[in-house]
């Protein structure tokens, strides 16, 4: 409609126009609303500016006395207001503005009438519904001012919702309009006091508006949902949907005085009567367990489903009741509930006709109270004997659902502290067995029970013997049903036991891509009817969850079996067709674990195989046809090809094109296309990589090398807002350079002439690093310059720079980084020796809250205080000024400052310069400078202090040590 090349001319747009209203308020309802979606793609470009007389056309129409014609003006309403459901800027929402101020009043007066007819007709509730639509989306996102400035006709609106709440339901049918439009105003209530009912977050006006709600209408409508409730709880029929509704509305009114008063009028009620019996096992439940145990299973774990869940809902009020959280609240509703449960137990324990439903509605109480009871102090005692008394028996009952339900309440309660072991395993092997329970939906929840109990230490000794038989068990219910939290129970377990696993790694990995082969959903040409596309979205979602869950378990299996890298080449065979699937556009959902998936492979492979190298080049034409944005995602993968097989790499090629142009090619696109800017980070890293891994291999990579350095000087130029952190990875190119060939660096900056602005943007940042990578690599780009000084003299370089002053800067900048870099070494090896011991003394709170392990503290961060050095960081010959004041003529951007923790964060990064031990590098070249350099070396000695040189001596003896320490373990 809006493309370029449209075929539609703006006179003809405006007939299709005229006659698309028209034909939605003519046509019958089923093909209204495929009319409808074409008139919301016209919308969205074209109005209001190039339809301004639309609101004017509809509003005509809903002054008819033809229902159905007025439906349809309703439903295009629906859609135009719709347009700007969303809308929050005050400018943009006038078109809506518009529209709630021309419309609205005529809106109103049809709601009332409608409203005040006898013995309403179903037409009559599906306009309520409609009506009710259109003022959800004009008002969802904030209250339009037209309402603002006529409190009134927002009172007659809410006056109108209260009377359609409070009127009586004949109907049976959960798709009756009359529910649906219960439903509906459910959700602008429930909006309009959790939004407004509180001050906190809105506007003076907005908490004007909510204040007087809660006077007027808070209670009124309470009330109206108490009702509701009442029916409930007398056995009438109530709309799941309508129930939720209420439910969370009683939750959100208890935080006000004036509500809460009432609750508490009707608490035990509220709690025994509606709260617990919606907890309870239904005859819905029951009907679906036995005719579609997958849809059962598939409602039970779809996190959607919790909008209109009216146990959800429940849950929730009673948590809400029994955890009170204003003064006015009833601090006693947790030990009411807690001995209304006991007493259903007991008497479930006593009946000889025993109530199976009320005794699941007791077991769902527990386990959803389980964050509240772990930590009370008054009932953390009696959890134990509660389970081992009411809980493991029904491991045995003859109802499904109640075998189902003990599982799921003991893996809640797995980290409670069991004082009987025997309990424990018997609970353990409980779970175990039910894994091959004859009911489907056992047998899940029972696999996803484990999950909890595998992470914990004490479980080992009854897990361990049984994992063959766990493994077989998942593996059997996964070719069942597709449920994702199946599959991330066996990952758990290949995460805890993968060393215990290494003999049957083949065979998971075998049927892992397999399943995921057999879960990936597929594309359906012909979908009969919309009631059939919807069920078929809602199964290919399902199985895309699952999928993705197979991806990660392989992830996990990979990185289990490091130990074994013998097995990598033998899982090749089912990776690389895998891969070659994933790498495709229409698998971009699963990119991110292809890409984690290979990086894994590459890592922990002891040699990439000639196999592996085929990938290579299809993740470099994912790139460039159709996954730039996932460039970052791709560095690990890209990164592990250059470091893990650098001569491969150098001399490899497909298709012609060579493996580092390949890399190029994809820097280069990156870098000049502004909307990649996010992803500009990756290039200097990958440029790092090649840089520091094909050392070795410079007669191949030596043509790369200067169109590394204008890429960054170019984008540094081009792009000066960059950032202080983008700067610094720039920087570390040229640091890698010198570390890769420093004659050739230095050499290739001097002829493009920007050797002076480079060091000085380098001399900038120095003192400001914080992450120790950039310091290393900084300290060994310098000590690599002294080195090169040594080994060629000083006849190589550009004279007018590399003075006698420069040298003494860089040789004070090596000591102070080396000092630096030391200290961090060492505070990092005592922490990694802490950490080992930490690990080994507790490995049960996997799953709680654990401690942050990146390095954080400032002083670790932080450059050091340069005590006992004389350095003039600034300090240069007068050529070099003059070098420096003709750079800041070159615009790389702002000078540098402390950047900001955020931006610089320590990475776990692995590459040959962190290896390097500088201060070894230091003493070697000093010990050469000593001969070769008198002078500088007599000056860099006699400006240094005794505690300096103490320092150095303590880093080196440091540095030999450690490098004693491998070749010991090496050996």
């Amino acid at each position: 409609w809006n493309a370029d090349d449209s075929p539609f001319t703006p006179d003809e747009k405006n007939i299709i126009k005229k006659a698309l209203v028209k034909a939605i308020i003519a046509a019958p309802s089923r093909v209204r609303a495929v009319v409808l979606e074409g008139l919301k793609s016209v919308l969205k470009f074209d109005y209001p500016e190039k339809w301004p007389g639309l609101v004017q056309e509809v509003v005509h129409h809903l002054q008819g006395q033809d229902m159905d014609k007025i439906s349809g003006a309703l439903s295009v309403l629906r859609v135009m207001v719709k347009t700007f459901e969303f809308t929050a800027d005050a400018e943009d929402r006038k078109p809506l503005d518009e529209v709630v101020q021309i419309s609205f009043p005529m809106l109103l007066q049809m709601f009332q009438h409608i409203n005040g007819m006898p013995n309403l007709p179903a037409e009559g509730a599906i306009m309520q519904k409609l009506l009710c639509k259109i003022y959800w989306s004009s008002t969802n996102m904030k209250i339009p001012d037209f309402m603002y400035n006529n409190p009134a006709h927002l009172g007659q609106w809410l006056d109108c919702f209260l009377q359609v709440l409070s009127s009586p339901v004949q109907e049976t049918d959960v798709r009756s309009p009359f529910w649906k439009v219960k439903k509906w105003i459910g959700h602008i209530v429930n909006r309009f006091i959790m939004k407004y009912g509180s001050p906190r977050g809105n506007k003076k006006k907005e908490v004007q508006l909510g204040q007087a709600f809660i006077d007027n209408y808070s209670t009124k409508f309470l009330n109206a949902w108490f009702g509701i409730c009442g029916l409930y709880r007398n056995k009438q029929f109530v709309s799941q949907q309508v129930l939720a509704m209420a439910l969370n509305y009683i939750d959100a009114a208890m935080g006000f005085k004036i509500c809460y008063d009432i609750v508490l009028q009707n608490i035990d009620v509220l709690m025994f009567e509606i709260c617990f019996p919606t907890l309870c096992f239904t005859e819905a439940d029951a009907e679906l367990w036995q005719e579609n145990p997958q849809e059962y299973i598939r409602k039970l774990y779809d996190p959607m489903g919790d909008l209109y869940n009216p146990r959800l809902s429940a849950t929730n009020l009673l948590l809400a009741l029994c955890y009170p959280t204003k003064k006015f609240h009833d601090k006693g509703c947790l030990d009411k509930f807690l001995s209304f449960i006991n007493a259903q137990l007991a008497k479930y324990q006593s009946d000889a006709q025993k109530d199976f439903r009320v005794k699941d509605g007791c077991l769902f109480a527990l386990g959803s109270l389980r964050p509240r009871l772990r930590r009370n102090d008054q009932y953390k005692d009696h959890l134990e004997p509660l389970i081992i008394a009411h809980v493991l028996p029904e491991f045995g009952n003859p109802n499904g659902f109640l075998r189902s339900q003990a599982c799921w309440v003991c893996s809640k309660y797995c980290k409670i502290e069991w004082k009987s072991k025997e309990a424990f395993a018997s609970i353990v092997n409980g779970i175990l067995a039910l894994m091959s329970d004859p009911e489907l939906p056992v047998r899940v929840q029972a696999g996803t029970s484990l999950q909890g109990f595998v992470k914990l230490k004490q479980s080992t000794e009854v897990v361990q013997p049984m994992l063959e038989q766990m493994v077989a068990s998942l593996f059997k219910l996964m070719n069942e049903i597709d449920n994702d939290a199946v599959i991330e129970t066996l990952e758990f377990i290949i995460e805890r036991f993968g060393d215990n696993l290494a003999s049957a790694a083949i065979s998971l990995c075998r049927m892992l891509c397999e399943h995921f082969v057999k879960t990936n959903p597929n594309i359906h040409e012909e979908i009969p009817d919309v009631e059939t596309a919807i069920e078929q979205q809602e199964e290919e979602e399902e199985q895309a969850l699952a999928a993705a869950a197979c991806l990660r378990a392989l992830c996990t299996l990979v990185a289990a079996v490091h130990e074994h890298p013998e097995l990598y080449p033998q899982m090749e065979q089912y990776f690389i067709p895998l891969f070659q699937m994933l790498l495709q556009k229409n698998k971009a959902e699963y990119l991110d674990e292809a890409l984690e998936l290979i990086s894994r492979l590459t890592y922990f492979g002891k040699k990439i195989s000639p196999e592996m190298w085929q990938i290579f080049p299809m993740i470099e034409a994912a790139y460039n046809d159709w996954a730039p944005d996932y460039f970052s995602q791709m560095l690990a993968c890209l990164d592990n090809y250059i470091s893990r097989d650098p001569a491969t790499f150098c001399r490899g090629a497909h298709n012609g094109v060579r493996y580092p142009q390949m890399i190029m090619n994809m820097i280069q696109k990156c870098l000049s296309d502004k909307d990649m800017e996010a992803e500009y980070p990756v290039c200097p890293k990958l440029m790092d990589s090649m840089l520091q891994n094909c050392k070795d291999y410079q007669q191949e990579m030596n043509e790369y090398v200067g169109p590394m350095f204008d890429l960054i000087m170019a984008t540094m130029q081009q792009h000066p807002d960059m950032g202080q952190a983008f700067k610094v990875l720039c920087m570390n190119v040229i640091a890698c350079g010198l570390f890769y060939n420093t004659q050739l660096t230095i050499s290739y900056l001097n002829e493009r002439q920007v050797l002076a602005p480079v060091f000085k943007v380098w001399f900038d940042a120095i003192p400001n690093l914080k992450r120790y990578y950039d310091k290393k690599l900084a300290l060994i780009g310098m000590t690599c310059i002294l080195q090169a000084m040594n080994a060629h003299g000083t006849g190589w370089m550009p004279a007018t720079f590399f003075n006698l002053e420069q040298m003494k800067l860089i040789v004070g900048i090596v000591i102070k980084m080396t000092l630096e870099c030391h200290e961090h070494e060492k505070k990092m090896d005592e922490e990694d020796e802490e950490d080992e011991e930490e690990e080994s003394e507790d490995e049960d709170d996997i799953d709680d809250e654990s401690d942050d392990d990146d390095i954080d503290d400032e002083e670790d961060l932080m450059p050091g205080d340069g005590k006992g050095f004389k350095f003039d960081m600034e300090a240069g010959g007068a050529e070099f000024q003059k070098l420096v004041k003709e750079a800041r003529d070159m615009n790389f951007g702002d000078e540098f400052r402390f950047m900001d923790e955020e931006d610089m964060e320590d990475e776990d990064y692995e590459c040959v310069m962190l290896e390097l031990e500088e201060a070894i590098m230091f003493r070697d070249v000093m010990a050469e400078m000593a001969g070769k350099h008198q002078e500088l070396y007599g000056v860099v000695m006699g400006n240094l202090t005794e505690d300096a040189k103490t320092k150095l001596q303590e880093a080196v003896k440091y540095a030999e040590e450690k490098q004693q320490k491998k070749a010991n373990k090496s050996g």
